[in-house]
């Protein structure tokens, strides 16, 4: 249950409440941040403390990522997809079992979840279905993008896919270690590691 807070001047160890190990984080705003992790845990900050939330799950949760304080998302383990729509937390029918690592939404409408075996799943506003990457088997780790029509998926074996807006297209990046994360500030400026 280990969060720790950057406040301007030093780091310190927040209260969370929990001892259940924590897998990711995302935030809003300084009021409206997540943390997700084992046996379903979800923590929500509201500028001064964190209190536990009902996620709708008892599975590991993975990742997490929203497009606004009404439309935030997080997945798991065996497909597990867990939804907030500004009240409350809901189960989402991903249609598969595998692990899902990470997910990123560029609006309410456009959500992709990613992991084990290849697995990406798409979110279309109404359902969730397969988007599947050509030719790749990996474990899926990460994805971020700028929008709808350009993003960036990394996995095991150096693996990245960018999404064009038609297709993916692996890139080359001079590595065969996997890529556990990245970060896209802007077309110029993307981060690997």
């Amino acid at each position: 249950g280990t969060i720790i807070k950057w406040n301007g001047c030093v780091w310190s160890r927040q209260a969370s409440g929990t001892a259940e190990y924590l897998s990711d984080v995302w935030g809003l705003n300084a009021t409206n941040v997540w943390a997700v992790g084992n046996k379903g845990t979800m923590l929500k900050w509201d500028g001064t403390s964190w209190t536990p939330q009902m996620s709708g799950t008892g599975t590991m949760l993975l990742g997490i990522y929203g497009n606004s304080a009404t439309s935030i998302w997080a997945v798991g383990w065996a497909g597990t997809i867990v939804r907030w729509d500004g009240t409350r937390w809901s189960p989402q029918a991903s249609s598969t079992t595998r692990d899902l690592n990470a997910v990123w939404a560029s609006d309410d409408n456009n959500a992709w979840a990613v992991g084990t075996g290849g697995e990406v799943r798409k979110w279309n506003g109404t359902f969730w279905s397969s988007q599947a990457i050509p030719s790749t088997t990996s474990s899926l780790q990460a994805i971020i993008g700028l929008s709808v029509i350009d993003f960036y998926v990394s996995g095991d074996g150096g693996e990245v896919w960018r999404w064009n807006g038609t297709g993916y297209v692996k890139e080359t990046i001079g590595t065969l270690n996997s890529i556990a994360d990245l970060h896209v500030r802007d077309a110029n400026n993307i981060w690997l590691v």
